[in-house]
């Protein structure tokens, strides 16, 4: 069962959401670091803007989503994987690298 460990603003974290967010062996640092983005919100905002670049630009590595869609780079490789774990948006292996794609349109759909 997860374990709530964190309150503020009557917003909880789940010590699972937490967990993909800094190693165990990271500091204390980087744990409330990752607090933080989950409290505030910023991890479902940054979610939500690597999907929207997916879906306008599919078939792009991260670095190439980042630069068309105008985002950081590093934002976006730290949240697609995110959104991968959740379904919203599908890669695929390929010689450059990992090619996002919407979670809607299956390989060699238009």
């Amino acid at each position: 069962m997860n374990q709530i460990i964190a309150k503020s603003n009557t917003k909880y974290v789940d010590r699972d959401v937490l967990k993909t967010l800094a190693r165990i062996s990271d500091n204390q640092a980087s744990h409330n670091a990752a607090e933080e983005v989950v409290i505030s919100g910023k991890q479902l905002s940054d979610i939500s803007h690597a999907v929207s670049a997916v879906n306008m630009f599919e078939g792009h590595t991260a670095r190439h989503l980042a630069k068309m869609a105008k985002l950081d780079k590093h934002m976006l490789s730290r949240r697609l994987p995110d959104a991968l774990k959740r379904g919203l948006v599908r890669r695929e292996d390929s010689e450059i690298g990992w090619l996002w794609y919407s979670a809607s349109k299956k390989e060699g759909e238009l």
